[in-house]
């Protein structure tokens, strides 16, 4: 389920540390922000709904109940 979503993430690290930001990088809080931003509206907008659609329900909610815990493991 996560390869997809892998896949786009590696190639934006990748621009970000050896590609078109490595001579340029992001100078401050205002440049990472924006960064993350369309980061994430890219990830989940575009290239996770197509992933999801094809992951069965049960998968996804086992995945849910994880992201729903914290690190010791107790729910929210």
């Amino acid at each position: 389920m996560n390869l997809g979503i892998c896949d786009y993430a590696i190639t934006q690290f990748y621009e970000l540390f050896y590609g078109k930001y490595k001579d340029t990088s992001l100078e401050n809080d205002a440049d990472a922000y924006a960064f993350d931003l369309q980061f994430v509206k890219h990830e989940q907008g575009v290239v996770a709904p197509p992933i999801y659609a094809k992951t069965p329900k049960g998968t996804i909610s086992i995945f849910q109940a994880m992201a729903d815990k914290d690190p010791q493991g107790d729910a929210f």
